[in-house]
């Protein structure tokens, strides 16, 4: 799924925002990490939650946890998702 994703600076979620860790590291699952820094995520926020979601509803996994900064507005969001 992640290959699947656009790449680029155009997009919000993009596959250079993911990573995975060959080989696995962890006892049962494997861990994808999310990271990034998006200019103004506030001003994006509805449309780039939305494509997160979307991104990770094509996905299998046990929990979700994303958490973001706002610089513009200050303060922080996270996240949180179980078992898809």
């Amino acid at each position: 799924m992640i290959e699947s994703l656009p790449s680029g600076p155009g997009h919000l979620i993009r596959r250079e925002l993911f990573a995975i860790v060959e080989p696995p590291v962890s006892f049962r699952t494997q861990l994808i990490h999310f990271a990034g820094s998006l200019n103004y995520i506030e001003d994006v926020w509805s449309e780039f939650l939305s494509e997160f979601e979307s991104a990770i509803r094509r996905m299998y996994w046990y929990g979700v946890e994303l958490q973001i900064g706002f610089d513009q507005y200050g303060g922080e969001y996270t996240y949180l998702g179980n078992e898809n």
